[in-house]
């Protein structure tokens, strides 16, 4: 039997602030609950731990009460009920964990929605990539997939304190792009208008690439090029209305625009293609390097 099974849609909108004082009730209800039934769990009353995570379960339903903006919660908690309820000989011990599992989620969730209201209305950190745990955090998505050689990754360097998009472009098998993705938390771009790149380039023209909505299940990406300087950082603000729709390297054009609070996935990328489809100027194959500092949401003057 499987009690930690939950699959649930998004929540209908960024909370508000008369729901901050909710999150953190929801907060300290889990702690609490998750302390008291540890210390239980660990006495050997499984049983008990089991109710100590139902009476936390049903005061954070409560707290929700018919709110839309805490429907993933509410949903969370229904599946978990409807399982507890259709199992008529229950494994207590492995009850306790599901449930705890259910409310580690919830509460991380919930602290995720209290991050996104917590940024300022006009400006979002994204990635700070003064951070050393920053690579795990990114994939490499080359043309490998298509047969190349080319090679990307992204790397720290703990005496500048700084991550380096860095790899080698490949002509073989016709080959010509490296990129990394990364992901952001869902809605985190909602009402931003601009992306911002604090970077320090070496000649070349890179992509910065946005990822989400229904399109990007058939490879949907939307790009702009950008040129960053090559003998210090700086900072380029690019529009959102100003990106391009591409599938596989090709101009989209009968995509609709990127809609900022779908995106799902920020990506940097180097290519033989340039964001209109056809050729990037002074392209060439060999090593590239893209040192980076940040990259911020920002919500464009009217």
């Amino acid at each position: 039997r499987d009690h930690c099974t939950v699959k649930a849609s998004g929540d209908h909108s960024v909370i508000a602030p008369e729901d901050i004082d909710t999150v953190g009730k929801i907060e300290s209800t889990i702690v609490t609950a998750i302390k008291r039934g540890s210390e239980v769990y660990n006495y050997g009353d499984a049983k008990g731990c089991c109710q100590e995570y139902i009476d936390a379960m049903q005061k954070v339903q409560q707290l929700c009460a018919e709110n839309p903006k805490f429907y993933t919660v509410q949903y969370t908690i229904d599946k978990m009920n409807m399982a507890i309820r259709s199992d008529d000989d229950p494994n207590f011990t492995d009850m306790a964990w599901a449930l705890r599992r259910t409310l580690e989620f919830i509460n991380s969730h919930v602290k995720g929605l209290k991050e996104v209201y917590t940024s300022t209305d006009t400006e979002r950190l994204l990635f700070d990539f003064s951070d050393p745990t920053m690579p795990s955090k990114w994939y490499p998505v080359n043309d490998g997939v298509m047969g190349g050689a080319s090679t990307s990754d992204l790397r720290f360097n703990s005496n500048s304190k700084q991550c380096t998009f860095t790899g080698t472009l490949s002509s073989v098998n016709n080959g010509g792009f490296a990129s990394l993705r990364g992901a952001v938390k869902e809605r985190s771009l909602t009402g931003l208008t601009d992306i911002e790149i604090e970077a320090k380039g070496d000649g070349r023209i890179y992509k910065l690439n946005v990822i989400g909505g229904p399109g990007a299940d058939m490879g949907l990406v939307y790009q702009k090029d950008f040129k960053p300087p090559k003998d210090e950082f700086s900072t380029t603000r690019l529009s959102l209305t100003d990106f391009k729709p591409s599938v596989m390297g090709r101009s989209y054009p009968d995509a609709p625009p990127i809609d900022s609070k779908e995106i799902r996935q920020i990506g940097l990328m180097i290519s033989k293609v340039s964001d209109s489809g056809g050729a990037t100027p002074e392209f060439e194959y060999g090593d590239f390097r893209l040192e980076l500092k940040a990259i911020r949401a920002i919500k464009a003057d009217p």
